[in-house]
């Protein structure tokens, strides 16, 4: 029978220091190992160690005691979902739930030795690692020993991926546990934990050390550990944040990418042993020995760069094959963080923009002109790439349509007799007469089909007539602009040799 305690949230320290880190009354003083937040739910929690188990369903303000008929040491617990977990113990069990905690059956044993952590992507798909590594995909109904080797740290990434350490050893999975590549081996470390927030981005708790990498673990970078002894609870939030704390149970925190290192929690005499956050990023906690278990309300950090699109198709008129027509296109940066376009590319050279690289601040939009000129009559269709800088944020395809009349149009149509370009096709100099009358200063922009800027140029009015060499271009069409904030003129090129 499970007990249900409903207790208050007991504030060790509500000033200072521990203004915003709160230590949550359990009841207990049993030695918890390893914390979780369910998957599917950040009001649920669980934490596991020694013979005893608990669960929250109200982020941590309440909990109820879980008990399983085994008489074993848990160590490990993760919960996929909110009614099915796991937890692992160090005599050789994973126990499986599926109503939340209330039973418990054998999933996994082995003959010799036990598991220190349990970890499951989703309610199919999890590793259990310690004396060897063994991977399920059937939600725990059949396991595969995949890896000999003892390992007491793991922490899913992201997609496949999972990273594990033991002291001397750091390694890595790319397809769910099959298969492992050593990434760090020294035997003068003593390496306690990993903890990645995507597939790229991870720290390692060592005594006295912190590790940080920021390509899947090809390479590392060593930072000095404020903290006494071995570092066993970390957790890396985002680029810049990480939260790392040990046997001392002094938590610090750095927001320079490891840097420098300040005091954020202050739980001396407890030994914590694993820290976790929620998966929005507004709950961090942390657990350990004689029933600890803290919480702190971490801020939400400003959301990643996100491209949005405005239309999110493009479907042109139908124009006379060799005529130009233009729609407008907006991108809108909805993220907290600068983005920086690098190029947008079409993948048919009957689309195409004279829009090259440019910064979107956070809210920031940019609209421009894409152009459907088509060299044939009949139906076109192609994507528009706008490929971004950013590792957080997927560039963007805009796929686009046009239909070309038969009626074949001028290929060198002018808006007006004040801008003559010549001679067109052209194997060497190209010249472009611009009349006084077009007005204020003007930019000259010559692109490819790919829409990547060859040559740019700042004019006035009075300079007359304007050349540029196409000797070592390419054959094939290009695009010249000429534009001001009054006038834009279009203008197709070929060039032939």
């Amino acid at each position: 029978m499970k007990k249900i305690l409903i207790l208050a949230i007991s504030i060790i320290s509500i000033t200072g220091l521990n203004a915003q880190w709160a230590q949550l009354s359990l009841g207990t003083g049993a030695d918890f190992q390893d914390i979780c937040v369910s998957l599917t739910d950040n009001n649920y929690i669980f934490v596991a160690g020694g013979d005893k188990m608990y669960k929250s369903t109200d982020e941590g303000d309440s909990w109820t005691e879980m008990t399983q008929s085994f008489t074993t040491t848990l160590w490990g617990i993760t919960f996929p979902t909110n009614n099915i977990g796991f937890v692992c113990s160090n005599d050789g069990y994973v126990l499986k739930t599926t109503d939340g905690g209330n039973s418990w059956s054998v999933s996994l044993q082995i003959s010799s030795g036990g598991f220190d952590r349990v970890s499951f992507k989703d309610a199919n798909n999890g590793i259990a690692s310690g004396y060897g590594i063994y991977t399920t995909s059937d939600g725990g109904a059949n396991w595969t020993k995949t890896h000999d080797e003892g390992y007491w740290g793991l922490d899913y990434a992201e997609g496949d991926v999972y990273y594990a350490n033991s002291m001397v050893k750091i390694v890595k999975t790319l397809d769910n546990g099959t298969t492992w590549t050593v990434l760090k081996n020294d035997y003068a470390a003593l390496y306690a934990t990993v903890s990645f927030y995507d597939d790229t981005h991870g720290l390692a708790g060592d005594a006295g050390k912190v590790w940080l990498t920021d390509n899947s673990g090809l390479t590392w970078t060593e930072y000095t550990s404020p903290g006494y002894g071995i570092n066993r609870a970390a957790a890396r939030l985002d680029y810049d944040t990480c939260f790392m704390s040990g046997e001392d149970g002094l938590i610090y925190k750095t927001t320079d990418h490891g840097d420098n290192w300040t005091l954020d929690g202050d739980f001396n005499g407890y030994l914590l042993r694993d820290m976790t956050i929620n998966s929005n990023n507004t709950s961090l906690f942390a657990c350990g020995f004689q029933g600890i278990v803290v919480r702190k309300a971490y801020a939400e950090p400003e959301p990643n760069p996100e491209i949005t699109v405005d239309p999110i198709e493009l479907v042109f008129d139908s124009i006379p094959a060799n005529d130009t027509t233009a729609m407008s296109l907006t991108v809108t940066n909805t993220g907290g963080q600068t983005l920086v376009v690098d190029s947008i590319v079409s993948d048919n050279e009957y689309f195409w923009t004279l829009q090259g690289p440019f910064n979107l601040t956070a809210d920031q939009s940019i609209s421009f002109d894409v152009y459907f000129s088509p060299g044939k009559g009949g139906e076109a269709s192609g994507l528009l790439h706008i490929y971004n800088n950013t590792t957080f944020t997927s560039n963007k395809t805009v796929p686009m349509s046009g239909y070309g009349n038969e009626t074949v149009g001028i290929i060198n149509k002018k808006e007006s007799s004040d801008i003559t370009i010549y001679p067109n096709p052209a194997s060497g100099l190209i010249y472009i007469k611009i009349d006084e009358g077009v007005g204020d200063d003007f930019n000259i922009g010559v692109f490819n089909t790919a829409g990547k800027l060859i040559i740019n140029a700042h004019r006035s009015p009075n300079a007359g007539e304007v050349s540029f060499d196409a000797s070592n271009f390419d054959e094939g069409l290009y695009f010249v602009a000429i534009f001001n904030k009054n006038r834009k003129y279009v203008s197709k090129v070929i060039i032939k040799h």
